[in-house]
């Protein structure tokens, strides 16, 4: 168990890392390996992350229009979806994925929360959706609906961003109106 362990929180160093070097797990990326996968995940998990993905949506939409305060205001009911989402309904390694994501989840929406300027809620926001989208890869979300994984090249200083949409067209919400519609949809979930 301790071996599991620390593989655990090594592959979370790394992939923390790789996010920080911009280099993006999301293309490679074969899902969960150890422990649960997105077929054995509980659905009740899988609704209550699919509430997260929800608010996540909104905080998006408010990145795309460049409206600061409703960034702040989908940002706080974001964390409260996240709140709401029992981790012991994970067990095992799974557990310890989800833990790891969420600490950095929400960590960087407090940041969203705190930070003043568009630009460094932004910057923060490049983390959730790394973070959001490595657990719906890992653990599947409840939905009807396709919820799409893009991704901009010129977003984070040129190292490039992924973020979450619900709708194919393209809506930047690293840059607003500026380059609304550079990127392009990477993955369909």
């Amino acid at each position: 168990m301790k071996t599991h362990t620390l593989i655990v929180i090594v592959s979370l160093f790394v992939f923390g890392m790789g996010s920080m070097m911009g280099q993006h797990s999301h293309e490679n990326n074969q899902g969960h390996k150890d422990g649960m996968n997105a077929t054995e995940t509980p659905e009740a998990f899988q609704k209550q992350l699919k509430e997260v993905v929800n608010e996540y949506l909104v905080l998006k939409d408010a990145f795309v229009a460049s409206n600061e305060a409703d960034a702040e205001a989908a940002a706080t009911k974001t964390l409260a979806a996240l709140d709401k989402v029992e981790m012991g309904l994970l067990k095992g390694d799974a557990h310890m994925e989800w833990m790891g994501q969420l600490k950095l989840i929400k960590s960087n929406l407090n940041g969203i929360v705190q930070m003043k300027g568009i630009e460094m809620k932004r910057s923060h926001f490049t983390s959730v959706s790394e973070n959001l989208s490595a657990a719906i890869e890992s653990f599947g979300v409840e939905n009807e609906e396709t919820i799409y994984l893009a991704y901009c090249p010129m977003a984070n200083n040129r190292e490039g961003a992924y973020w979450l949409s619900g709708e194919k067209e393209i809506r930047n919400p690293y840059f607003g109106d500026k380059m609304l519609k550079c990127g392009s949809v990477k993955k369909e979930f």
